[in-house]
């Protein structure tokens, strides 16, 4: 039998963070590793107990959901990160993906399978309700018609920039155009140079200009 998901919880809200928890409880598939209603006990309990999963909040009593992910993440990289927040605005959608989140869902929408997108989210998916995915779908094809500073890159290293934006590992991105991570790093590299930045999140306000 397989090894059922291991799964932490931060959220600051009991009620709906004790429905989250009962939902992932009470399916086989999933464990409940541990809740937190705070990004500090969150850290600590997931730096003790790492979960395979975390659920994570964006408006939190401490530090935000993705400063969370993104301090986090250096620290637990094979941990999968899906956001479940209230806020559906795209600037907010597209911090908590460059952050490093795999996935977005919508409290509004949020229903009896969430332990099927966790599921989803571990075997390399990348959940989104539906309205969230249309806004990051909308944007981006947007971009892709208006000049920008990209038109230098190639189709490829464009590509890899788009993945970049959606917060995708280095491993995820050469999974995905099938190339080595090493040449994914190389083309990467090159992307730096072009553009003349330093960092994923210079590519980030770069594009959104």
């Amino acid at each position: 039998m397989t090894e059922p998901i291991s799964v932490g919880i931060l959220e600051d809200d009991s009620e709906f963070r004790d429905f989250i928890a009962t939902l992932i409880a009470a399916d086989g598939r999933t464990s409940l590793l541990w809740t937190a209603s705070t990004s500090a006990k969150a850290m600590a309990r997931a730096l003790d107990q790492p979960p395979r999963v975390i659920l994570v909040d964006l408006g939190l009593p401490d530090l935000t959901g993705d400063r969370f992910i993104l301090t986090i993440k250096e620290r637990l990289p094979n941990t999968d990160y899906l956001v479940i927040s209230v806020f559906e605005d795209y600037d907010r959608i597209y911090r908590a993906l460059c952050a490093g989140a795999s996935g977005y869902l919508a409290k509004s929408h949020l229903d009896d399978q969430l332990v099927d997108q966790i599921i989803d989210l571990s075997n390399g998916g990348s959940p989104m309700s539906s309205p969230i995915a249309r806004k990051v779908v909308n944007t981006f094809t947007t971009r892709a018609t208006e000049p920008n500073g990209l038109d230098g890159l190639t189709r490829r290293e464009q590509d890899i920039v788009h993945q970049l934006a959606l917060g995708r590992s280095y491993q995820e991105i050469a999974d995905n155009v099938l190339l080595s991570v090493e040449t994914v790093r190389s083309h990467i590299r090159n992307i730096y140079r072009k553009l003349e930045v330093h960092s994923r999140a210079e590519i980030m306000k770069l594009m959104k200009k």
